[in-house]
């Protein structure tokens, strides 16, 4: 303090703190002491009891000292402080102060750039951010913060200083925070005078909303901060629009065509429709609130939908699938029900590891789907929509078995050729068994089946199996049906055990719908893998001689039985019955087996 007026001398100090705390030159109390210096190198005017008794001139300048309280709680930023003075005239002087403190650490943003500027919304724009200690003590817990505003997406960042990497960027769902110092962890900090770059690059989905292309970047530390008021920068991109896709509406879905296929396109600049004005899209007459919404599809916030419009060719299910894409999509199909827009099926994630999407249904044929392709909160890309629809193809003409030949006999005719009949021995020891066996050269026994309406697709079915085919090394693995033509079939059987008038009254000429349903029962013990639908079946019901065939068309979910006379097996006015259960469901795989 300083004491002008005279020359006398200080005799007394008292020092007042806050909350009651208090420091005097009074010797043999229980008040602390306060010590009293002309400079911070000079010593103190103190005696040993710690009394003061020294002359001051016209003015004079001093150095209190007083220790801290225990809990540290007096010399703080804003604590009040009165000092009262007394002189050897008895006379005082009063006078007051505040703590101010001194902060040693002064972090500034001195430069923040963007780039480029203007963009483009989806553009990637690099927010380039110095900072510098301008302090005389080392920052710790440096961080730079970055709050996301709406449709802002981050993309990477970085921190560097002369010297390389200092730092690195974390980001969460509102905000991104960079950390100043190693960036495998330790915090170096930014000592005196030292600064570092930090780049954040980001994009803006919509360049609409109302803080499109704005952004706001703080700087703190542990430490408090000498001048808060450059701590904070802000800067704002204009941002242009980009031009919308074509099927950006639903009035303007592009058309896809066929069973199967894939179209490439991208959702970039695509946006949710406000009014569907579903009155564009199909004739008004009947419909049902034509000016709604768009739908969220598949039920998440999504924002960037195209459109396509499949016609069905036929009945039959359906994948429509985004495998390819470049982003996590969001995929949906609607049709037109009673003059209502309904959704039909619809799917975010294929699977909790995956983001493209896929869905499934049964579409009914010559009816148009429209396909919303969108991205999850508005994620845009490249995609790739393919699609793979299986008709149900109408059941092929039903089968008929008209005769059996022994051996490969393409113009197997037992009536107007007795010797074509396998004969049943007389003389054999086992008198079920066929006379009259052909062999392949395999050793496989071979029989002619003749009949009308076999296709490539037909498969010889005899004791309770369908011949399967060859292995690798072309050798049978259940012998092998050869499609001769429309009327002649040979098929191949194990000889073991040998054939026997028994076994040909199990044998069976099943028609697939498709050469891939036929290749597939064929690498099967059972006749498995069919599309769901109606299947022929013709069965031999009597032996070795031309008769009426019964046959049978097998529905969907329903038993046929076949029944007949059987010569040899059966006596006058029996029957061998067969009966056939198609068992499939809509979708999945389908049986068709002997019971």
């Amino acid at each position: 303090m300083t004491v002008v007026d005279f020359s006398k001398s200080i005799t007394q100090i008292v020092l007042q703190g806050p909350s009651g705390n208090s420091w005097d030159t009074i010797p043999n109390n229980p008040i602390w002491v306060v010590g009293v210096a002309r400079g911070l190198d000079n010593p103190l005017e103190n005696q040993t009891n710690g009394s003061v008794n020294f002359p001051v001139g016209n003015t004079g300048l001093f150095k209190l000292f007083a220790s801290n309280d225990a809990n540290s709680q007096s010399f703080v930023q804003g604590a009040q402080f009165t000092v009262t003075v007394t002189f050897s005239d008895s006379t005082t002087a009063t006078a007051s102060a505040t703590v101010s403190q001194t902060a040693a650490v002064d972090l500034s943003i001195v430069n923040l750039a963007a780039h480029p500027s203007p963009a483009i919304e989806r553009q990637n724009i690099d927010y380039t951010i110095r900072i510098i200690n301008n302090g005389t003590e080392l920052a710790t817990g440096v961080k730079l913060t970055h709050q996301f505003v709406n449709y802002e997406v981050y993309d990477s960042g970085g921190v560097s200083n002369n010297s390389g990497a200092f730092g690195r960027c974390t980001p969460d769902n509102v905000k991104v925070t960079c950390t100043i110092g190693n960036p495998f962890g330790s915090d170096l900090g930014l000592a005196p005078g030292e600064a570092a770059t930090i780049d954040i690059i980001v994009y803006f989905r919509k360049a609409s909303d109302p803080n499109a292309g704005h952004a706001a970047f703080t700087v703190s530390s542990i430490q408090t901060d000498a001048n808060a008021s450059d701590n904070t920068a802000q800067i704002t991109v204009s941002l242009g629009t980009l031009p919308r896709p074509t099927n950006d509406d639903i009035a303007n879905a592009v058309t896809i065509f066929n069973d199967i296929g894939t179209t490439a396109g991208n959702n970039f600049g695509a946006t949710r429709q406000s009014d569907l004005d579903l009155c564009s899209v199909t004739a008004c007459i009947g419909i049902q609130n034509p000016h709604q919404a768009e739908p969220m599809h598949a039920g998440q916030f999504g924002d960037s939908s195209i459109w396509y419009k499949w016609t069905a060719p036929s009945d039959g299910p359906v994948d429509f699938f985004t495998t390819t894409s470049k982003f996590n999509t969001l995929l949906a199909v609607y049709t037109f029900e009673n003059g209502y827009f309904t959704p039909v099926v619809s799917n975010d994630d294929v699977s909790p590891a995956e983001t493209w999407s896929k869905v499934h249904f049964d579409a009914v044929g010559n009816k148009t789907y429209y396909i919303a392709v969108d991205g999850f909160l508005g994620a845009a890309g490249d995609l790739s929509l393919g699609w793979n629809h299986m008709p149900i193809l109408p059941a092929p003409p039903a089968a008929a078995v008209t005769a059996i030949c022994a051996g490969e006999k393409p113009n197997c005719d037992p009536i107007h050729n007795p010797a074509d009949n396998a004969n049943v021995c007389t003389s054999d020891s086992d008198p079920t068994l066929l006379c009259t066996q052909y062999v392949d050269a395999g050793g496989f026994t071979v029989i002619t089946v003749k009949g009308t309406n076999f296709t490539t697709n037909s498969a010889v079915y005899i004791r309770g199996d369908i011949l399967k085919g060859f292995d690798n090394n072309g050798n049978p693995i259940n012998g092998e049906t050869d499609f001769i033509n429309s009327t002649t079939l040979v098929a191949h059987i194990p000889p073991n055990p040998p054939l026997t008038i028994a076994d040909l009254a199990t044998t069976q000429v099943l028609t697939f719908l498709s050469s891939a349903t036929a290749a597939a029962a064929r690498e099967a013990a059972t006749i498995e893998s069919l599309l769901p639908g109606t299947y022929a079946v013709a069965a031999n019901v009597a032996l070795l001689n031309v008769i009426q065939l019964k046959n049978a068309t097998v529905p969907l979910g329903q038993t046929q039985t076949v029944c007949g006379n059987v010569p040899g097996i059966n006596k006058f006015g029996e029957e061998t019955c067969l009966s056939f259960v198609n068992d499939g469901t809509t979708g999945g795989p389908s049986t068709v087996t002997p019971t």
